[in-house]
């Protein structure tokens, strides 16, 4: 027994022996596979060939491999660190530093493991003018610290209580932006794991992106644990400009996807703001804005730039302690280097009209795709550029030429190599400042007939070149089926406005589609009238737009994406009406002070009757009007009463309809019957002295009398 226990003893420790050893190795082999993986995947980026060089600093880890992405060919992608226990610096060269008097945008793709909860440490995006420049790197003591990220001060000595020392072990003269896979919340004095303690207790486990100045004191606070009695320190930093995660679980950083960060600095207002993840790393296509997180902080010239160059020298530094991971940089555009964009525009030929994103086409639309290629300026002209284009499916593409705005005539370009809806072309041209500085690449064709509505969507492209990226998308649409519309009347003249007539599809389908019936009465629009799943027409045209005797009316049915009937033409009779054309709903007479004495109250200009006779010439007609008495809401009358005064004469208006105008079907088919009243003349109320103050109301009839001949 004691034999086998001595046994299981032995097994034990080698066992733990051989857990010890194969660990570590483990880990490192994941860290080499997620390299691969990363470079595989790498995006498109640009060559750092004289642009960026690796830092001096003799534990500099940092390294420019080429990316192994057959999609992303010519790309260089930047290794801050990919083990425990390292530094890295990469800077750019003194021909392409910041300019802080222009303004300025940095575009890059960035990596950070898929260690997730586990990762270590992070990297930060630097501004610097430091004196040692390319040299640049905090004062580490005799093993690097992870927390500093490559560019924040040093906080191994558990009996430092100076902020000034601290600011003075970091990179001098910058201002750096990190993205931090890694918080560093512990407490413990001299253990350099206490930066992260001022992002609350619920941000403090969590990844997080956040600027300040690396060698300025202000950036740390000096706290001390057991109320200061152990004279023992550690290290907070203040951040500014947070953007956080809310959880290591597939968010933010660490999890094994290239993200987009794009950086812009106003050189007026000293503004500096940042995107992350604005763009898709599979497409390279703008990312909805509920994905995107940004944020602005102000930088101080004076704290970057002391002896007002006007430049600064930027780049990326990391650093790693007992934990390693990779951190990886692809730069997408370089300030100053090559300043392009592109756009993407899609036209209906047939309309002429562009096709904004979410838009609606119907089958065997003529259709035009162009991409417009711009050169902004810059270090460099743009050349070698090299088209990878994906054109919007559903179409059926023609013909493709380019264009320079330098006068030359277009160049054909040759369709037989687009394989599916994509296809590469290399331009054959350098765009630089004057001319050619703007190239354009056009594609005609017709969207494709079917049978259903179907979707095409946003497709990305890339115009890129060693020195230079510029993307565009096309805007997402939709393809409609091409109805064959056919519309018929049940007639071709009538006698009233009732218009009934059918509308058919060909071989297509009438459900679901929006149908809108076009109505034009002598030559104008009078309204559209939707029409339903059955075709049926149905339209009663109102008599204000018709006219005494022959009248044309032109309709057409549409489906508001293209589709449309040959418009149809129907006469329509009028033998002649009498009938109001406009009476007010509710007129009012002026608000008049009491003064105990018998008053005339005058109308406001609300009052409107006008009367129309389409009947033939000579038939009269006679107005009349009647009216309840005035009262208030509470039931007390007026000591008054509603009047029509004409001439020299005054009659009283009471429910028995009294006339007061007389007229006959002439020229002018309608008749103002207010129009010839004045001051003097017209209905008014008669109040008397007994007449009390209040609101008071009362209905007023109007009558039209067809008057024999």
């Amino acid at each position: 027994m004691k034999g086998g226990a001595a046994m299981r003893g032995r097994l034990i420790g080698t066992l733990l022996v051989i857990l010890g050893l194969w660990w570590p190795a483990q880990t490192a082999q994941a860290t080499a596979n997620d390299w691969k993986n990363a470079m595989a995947k790498a995006p498109q980026g640009v060559r750092l060939e004289n642009i960026f060089v690796k830092g001096t600093t003799p534990n500099n880890h940092a390294a420019v491999h080429r990316g192994t992405n057959a999609e992303t060919p010519d790309t260089d992608v930047v290794t801050v660190t990919n083990d425990k226990g390292q530094f890295g610096a990469i800077w750019s060269t003194d021909e392409n530093a910041f300019d802080l008097n222009k303004d300025a945008q940095v575009s890059m793709w960035m990596y950070f493991g898929q260690d997730r909860e586990k990762a270590a440490d992070g990297m930060a995006l630097v501004l610097q003018n430091d004196d040692r420049g390319i040299q640049a790197s905090p004062t580490f003591t005799a093993e690097t610290a992870g927390e500093t990220l490559g560019v924040w001060g040093v906080d191994r000595n558990q009996w430092q209580n100076s902020p000034v020392a601290i600011a003075k072990s970091a990179i001098q003269n910058s201002w750096a932006l990190e993205f931090d896979t890694h918080s560093n919340t512990g407490g413990n004095p001299g253990m350099a794991d206490s930066f992260d303690r001022d992002l609350g207790t619920q941000a403090r486990n969590v990844p997080h992106i956040g600027a300040n100045y690396p060698g300025d004191p202000g950036t740390y606070y000096i706290r001390s644990p057991y109320l200061g009695l152990s004279g023992r320190f550690y290290t907070v930093m203040k951040h500014t400009g947070v953007i956080q995660g809310y959880r290591y679980t597939n968010d933010l950083l660490s999890d094994g996807a290239w993200h987009h960060v794009t950086l812009k600095w106003n050189a007026r207002t000293h503004q500096v703001t940042y995107w992350f993840d604005d763009k898709d790393p599979d497409t390279g296509s703008h990312n909805d804005t509920n994905v995107v997180r940004s944020a602005s902080v102000t930088l101080d010239p004076e704290k970057v730039d002391p002896h007002h160059t006007g430049k600064v020298r930027w780049g990326f530094t990391g650093a790693t302690g007992d934990q390693g991971g990779n951190n990886l940089v692809v730069f997408e555009g370089v300030p100053g280097l090559v300043s392009a964009d592109a756009a993407a525009t899609l036209t209906n030929r047939q309309t002429g009209q562009t096709v904004e994103n979410g838009g609606d086409l119907i089958g065997q639309t003529p259709v035009e795709l162009t991409y417009q290629l711009n050169y902004r300026g810059g270090k460099q002209v743009w050349r070698d550029i090299e088209a990878q284009l994906t054109l919007p499916k559903l179409v059926e593409w023609t013909q493709a030429d380019i264009t320079y705005n330098d006068g030359t005539p277009a160049t054909t370009i040759d369709l037989a190599g687009l394989s599916g809806s994509t296809l590469t072309y290399h331009l054959k041209k350098v765009l630089r400042d004057g001319t050619p500085n703007q190239a354009t690449l056009r594609f005609a064709g017709r969207t494709q007939d079917v049978t259903t509505a179907t979707d095409a969507i946003n497709q990305h492209s890339v115009f890129k070149a060693a020195n230079g990226v510029a993307t565009t998308r096309t805007p997402a649409f939709k393809v409609h089926p091409r109805l064959d519309l056919q519309l018929t009347t049940d007639a071709t003249r009538y006698q009233d406005p009732y218009i009934t007539g059918q509308v058919r599809a060909g071989k297509g389908s009438l459900k679901n589609v929006k149908l809108t019936l076009v109505t034009r009465v002598n030559g104008q629009r009078i309204g559209d009238t939707p029409v339903g799943d059955d075709g049926r027409v149905r339209y009663t045209l109102a008599n204000r737009v018709l006219k005494a005797g022959s009248n044309q009316v032109t309709l057409q049915v549409q489906d508001g994406f293209g589709n449309q009937s040959e418009p149809i033409t129907v006469t329509v009779d009028v033998t002649g009406g009498l009938s109001f054309a406009t009476v007010a709903s509710q007129s009012s007479f002026k608000t008049t002070t009491l003064t105990g004495k018998s008053q005339r109250i005058g109308r406001e200009n609300d009052w409107r009757v006008r009367v129309q006779d389409t009947r033939k010439l000579g038939e009269r007609w006679s107005l009349q009007v009647s009216a309840t008495p005035f009262k208030t809401a509470g039931g007390q009358r007026l000591a008054g009463e509603l009047v029509f005064r004409e001439a020299n004469r005054t009659q009283p208006i009471t429910e028995q309809p009294l006339t007061i105008q007389r007229g006959s079907a002439g020229k002018d088919a309608v008749t103002d019957a207010i129009a010839g009243w004045n001051q003097d003349q017209g209905l008014e109320l008669a109040v008397n002295g007994a007449a009390e103050s209040g609101v008071y109301r009362g209905e007023i009839t109007w009558t039209l009398a067809d008057v024999p001949t």
